[in-house]
């Protein structure tokens, strides 16, 4: 099989040849382990516009197959101003639950489109491997600011694999990179006010950060590459995109929201506003917490380049496969442990009634 290493601009590939199945699979297994009480009211709010995949907003963007849920009125979006004697308070208190997400691994479900979407694997490390629901590509952030991204298309003997890399960033990146970015010129806080009596008990919040104009809308992606080359070109695309799509003028504005509870349910989502209405590119699902996992230290010594391209390749597949291992094996664990302690309390019931 060839390989070939593209920087900067990622490729779409076919599915990645390796013994795992795609980590949404993780995410299937580990359902019963994810709070659902903010869940649940952000599903019912945040199903409106939702674009195709784009990969995390790194590809073209295709409006015009996104999908209108005609049941969410406007009211149910209507997210306000923060008064400045509280903005201060509210960000401490956002910045907190990121703090408490960052001290977990992780695994983290990611929709990208109407029936598409990512999984990622965070762990303590500050590292994280991230991988499409059909296998078709597997990306690897270490945690010195690199990223390297695989692809493969066709089969063994005749396919080839596409190595890119410093051209992803994930969804918690660009969560941290709003909340550092409020000073600047572009960035307001907004909250969305939750009135519901179980929301309410549960202490669900919500917040938007509103981004606008382009120099704003690049600094989201801050920490890809060198420089803002990777946001310049990212936005510079929309606006193509959109101006030949709408045949109008996009001037650059995303709303980034992050929702979460008192017992740490969170999720995220980010749209495009264009003509005022929200384009949602990605919604952070759900998450659970897994087993610590870290990179093996060759990643941290390779350099990414087409010499190296089977090594890399390599490495990719080899941590896919042991991390996918390592969380399947806890959750064998723990099914164990659940089904002993059911024949446990089987055996006490049966021997209190005789």
């Amino acid at each position: 099989m060839s390989k070939k290493v593209v920087d900067e601009q990622e490729q779409k590939g076919g599915a990645t040849n390796n013994k795992t199945t795609a980590l949404l699979i993780v995410g299937v297994m580990l359902g019963s382990a994810v709070g659902s009480g903010a869940g649940a009211y952000l599903l019912g709010k945040n199903n409106q516009n939702s674009t195709e995949p784009t990969q995390v907003l790194e590809e073209t963007i295709n409006t015009d197959e996104s999908t209108t849920d005609e049941s969410n009125s406007d009211d149910e979006y209507t997210p306000i101003d923060v008064d400045a004697s509280e903005q201060e308070v509210i960000l401490a208190d956002i910045q907190s639950e990121i703090d408490y997400l960052d001290s977990i691994s992780k695994y983290v479900e990611v929709q990208i489109g109407e029936d598409s979407y990512d999984g990622y694997l965070y762990n303590t490390h500050g590292e994280i491997l991230a991988q499409s629901q059909n296998n078709e590509y597997t990306v690897v952030f270490t945690n010195d600011g690199r990223c390297v991204r695989v692809a493969s298309e066709g089969d063994e003997e005749n396919g080839s694999t596409s190595l890119t890399y410093n051209s992803s960033i994930d969804v918690m990146k660009q969560c941290k990179n709003a909340l550092n970015n409020m000073n600047y010129s572009g960035y307001t806080l907004k909250k969305v006010e939750h009135t519901n009596e179980d929301e309410l008990k549960e202490g669900v919040r919500e917040y938007v950060i509103d981004i606008r104009g382009r120099d704003a809308c690049i600094a989201l992606y801050n920490g890809v590459g060198d420089g803002n080359s990777f946001g310049g070109k990212l936005i510079d695309t929309i606006v193509s995109y959109l101006a030949e799509s709408t045949g109008g003028t996009w001037e650059p504005h995303i709303e980034l929201g992050m929702l979460y509870s008192n017992n740490h349910d969170f999720m995220a989502y980010l749209n495009l506003m264009v003509n005022d209405e929200p384009q949602n590119n990605w919604l952070l699902l759900r998450y659970a917490e897994v087993p610590d996992w870290q990179l093996d230290e060759k990643f941290y010594t390779v350099e990414f380049t087409e010499e190296n391209a089977e090594e890399v390749c390599e490495l990719v597949a080899k941590a896919t496969s042991d991390i996918y291992s390592i969380i399947e094996d806890d959750i064998a664990s723990r099914e164990t442990e659940s089904n002993t302690t059911d024949e446990s309390n089987t055996d006490e019931s049966t021997s209190s009634d005789e």
